[in-house]
């Protein structure tokens, strides 16, 4: 995997941490071994949002099992 992220991911930095992410919530990402990180590079949606919002989350759920394409 380590790899694949030099390999394609754009590198914005000379020493890219290359961290594999196992999932977000809240502020916070984690890596697979466990650890937390305050997401400093939030995309747009996590910016406001917050990774997983609950209700944004059913929202979502709710729209797919009615109609998946609006």
């Amino acid at each position: 995997m380590i790899d694949d992220f030099f390999k394609y991911q754009a590198q914005t930095s000379p020493h890219p941490l290359a961290m594999e992410i196992s999932h977000a919530k809240g502020s916070y990402i984690y890596d697979t071994e466990g650890n937390a990180y305050l997401d400093m590079v939030a995309g747009v949606s996590a910016c406001t949002l917050g990774h997983q919002p609950k209700r944004v989350n059913d929202a979502i759920k709710k729209q797919l099992d009615t109609y998946s394409h609006v």
